[in-house]
């Protein structure tokens, strides 16, 4: 029993490899040689929780998980402080657009908090 099982798990993760291995060639790249895989759809960096599956399967080494990382909260950071000044900057037809989402979301007589701005809206 214990070999079946055994054997069991390395069938999947031969599985489990080749469907990564598949994710690669198609989804992913080398951002020159700097050891970063980005996705190739918009050129984003891949997220730390697949970049560890990629270890975990050989598919990647470590330094490429650990730059990797390091670039995606580079770009985190920049997504964020663009996301806040472009909310800074919405217009009142965008404001009113928004508040009226939020009511119909939640109801009326709540506090909506953004998690990345800290602001808070009464509807």
């Amino acid at each position: 029993m214990l070999i079946e099982n055994t054997l069991t798990e390395m069938v999947k993760a031969d599985k489990i490899r080749e469907t990564l291995r598949g994710h690669i060639d198609r989804s992913y790249r080398m951002a020159g040689a700097s050891n970063v895989l980005k996705w190739v759809s918009n050129d984003r960096c891949i997220p730390n929780d697949i970049m560890l599956d990629l270890l975990r399967y050989g598919m990647v080494n470590a330094v490429t998980v650990a730059t990797t990382r390091i670039v995606e909260r580079e770009e985190t950071d920049r997504f964020i402080e663009e996301y806040k000044k472009n909310r800074a900057n919405r217009s009142a037809e965008e404001i009113a657009e928004e508040r009226y989402e939020m009511r119909a979301a939640f109801g009326p007589d709540q506090t909506v908090v953004n998690i990345l701005t800290g602001e808070r809206t009464e509807i």
